[in-house]
This record gives structure tokens, sequence and C-alpha cells, in this order.
């Protein structure tokens, strides 16, 4: 059974010793620690030992009265240009959750349709690449902005200062991607791409990341006035299952579909909700600001063994 594993309210949850980790002062904002565990009633427990001190602020010891909760869900990003379309098998285990809500809880969800969520990867990708300080094998001290910057200003710099300020620090990327296609790097393919995004993110123009931010915060101002203090947000948490090794690589802008939950600063919980017919589990990402003490395992149990049948 794959197991629930949840993102926390920021601040929350300490980031210290973690790794990677940043010096910008919004790594928090964006990075949260969350626990994983089987079952999902041990969640609250191991978020009490993760939080601390902070443990309070969550109230996992308030009761939920579930006949309040209001339900809401998509089954993909609405049609995004960027990624590909999410299995039906995934489509049809969210509309088994909300078939299971109305015939066990006489909760009835509503589809919705957030037109923003088409464009998750514009107002998730440069938010959160822009990041500065953050822990990498292509890192150095001088970040690559400042070339660009002087630039910017109108400094006068000669174009061997220029280059020498620019890829001093990250000089080794494009070096790393020839050594990988040769199977000579020591480096992942992804270190490689993070590194290869984080030095285009800086041609983002300022006023464009301006706008990017201001259409994320209001899409944030969205969801808060959806979900409000009792409302729960259903959203698929990739396209299709457990890939294999290196197929995940073409896809990659399919994790806009996790990320811009991260640059909402929404907590969430991945929830597994069946298997697919090759027996792998499904999940789901269940964005919530409270525990709901409830389960479903006799149900999903049942579509575990009739995909395994």
């Amino acid at each position: 059974m794959a197991e629930p594993i949840t993102r926390t309210m920021r601040g929350v949850v300490s980031h210290s010793g973690h790794n990677p980790t940043s010096t910008d002062e919004n790594w928090g904002r964006f990075f949260t620690i969350g626990p994983m565990s089987r079952y999902a009633e041990d969640l609250a427990a191991m978020l009490k030992v993760l939080a601390h001190e902070n443990a309070d602020k969550l109230q996992l010891d308030e009761k939920v009265d579930i006949r309040t909760i209001k339900v809401y869900y998509m089954q993909d990003d609405g049609g995004s240009v960027l990624t590909n379309g999410v299995s039906r098998e995934i489509k049809e285990a969210i509309a088994r959750v909300v078939e299971y809500l109305q015939t066990t809880h006489a909760i009835v969800a509503q589809k919705v349709d957030i037109k923003e969520m088409r464009h998750a990867n514009a107002l998730s990708g440069p938010i959160i690449i822009q990041l500065n300080g953050i822990t990498s094998v292509h890192r150095t001290d001088v970040h690559p902005k400042e070339g660009f910057e002087a630039i910017r200003f109108g400094s006068v710099m000669s174009f061997y200062s220029l280059c020498s300020t620019i890829t001093q620090p990250w000089g080794s990327i494009f070096m790393d991607l020839l050594r990988f296609c040769t199977c000579l790097s020591d480096c992942t393919f992804t270190t490689i791409c993070y590194a290869i995004l984080k030095k285009l993110s800086l041609l983002i123009p300022t006023a464009k990341l301006q706008k990017l931010k201001n259409r994320n915060e209001s899409l944030k101002k969205e969801f808060s006035q959806l979900l409000g203090n009792n409302g729960v947000f259903l959203y698929p948490t990739f396209i299709d299952c457990a890939n294999f090794h290196l197929e995940s690589y073409y896809k990659m802008l399919n994790l806009s579909y996790t990320m811009i939950m991260n640059a909402l600063e929404l907590p969430v919980t991945n929830c597994h909700v069946g298997m697919n017919k090759q027996g792998l589990p499904i999940g789901i990402q269940v964005n919530i600001f409270f525990l709901i003490p409830f389960s479903y395992p006799n149900y999903f149990l049942k579509q575990r063994t009739d995909c395994q049948a």
C-alpha cells in the first residue's frame, strides 16, 4: 500500500538540517517537511513529534464534523498545452473517492474549473527556480545573477569579465551535460536540468516575473476563498502511476501538478486510493487545512482486490 505523505503548513515544522537547503528567506514558504506513514491515522501523531512546540498551531486534537466539510475536485489541470493528459485510471480513482464520500458520508463533492491551473508551470516554476542560495553541485558563493544585474544597470564590463562572472560558478553545467551524454558525468540528469533551468530563469525580465507573482497571489486568494476553513480539494498527484527509471525525464513538465501546490503554499497529503490494472498504487493530492478523522480502507481494499483479480 502506498503511504500517505503530508506537506504541512509553512513554519510549523523546522527544515533545519534538511538537504538540500537554502539561504533564501522565502525557502520556508515553498518547502516544508511532513511525515510519511502507512496508515492515515498515524499522521497526527507523527506531525506532533515533527512540529514539537508548534504542534498546537495545527489543532490536531480538534474534532471535525464530517457533515460540515465541503469537497471540491479537478480531474486534471484543465487542458494545459505543456502537460500530458491524466490517465483514465487516475480520473476514475478520483470519481470513486467522490462516490464514496457521497454514499458513505453524504458529502456531495463539487467539480470545479480553476482556469489558472492550466498555467501551473508558469505560475510556479519561475518563482521556485528563482530562489537563491539553494544547495547545488554547480553553485558557489557567487550567484550568476550578479553578471546580469551589472548589464541591467549599465555597468561598464568587458565581454571577458562578463563571461567570467556568469560562468565561474556555473561554468561546468554544459560540460557536465556533455559528459552525461557520454556516460562520464558524476551528476544525475535532474541535477544538470535544475542547473540549466536556474541559469535560464535569470533571463526572465523583472516585470514579467512580477506579473507571474501577482497571478500566483490571485490564485492563492481564489483557493483561500474556495476552501475557507472547511474545504477540501482533490487533485491528481501526477498524470499516471509509478514510472520506470528514466521514464519521468520526458514527463518533467507534468511536475506542475505538485509544484503549483508548493508555490501556492497549500498543505497537501498524497493519499493512496487504489491500484491500477498493473497492480501499481494510485495516489491523489488532498489539499486540506485540517485532518479528517475518517478513512475508507474497506471500500478501497475491494477496489484493490478487483484490480488484482
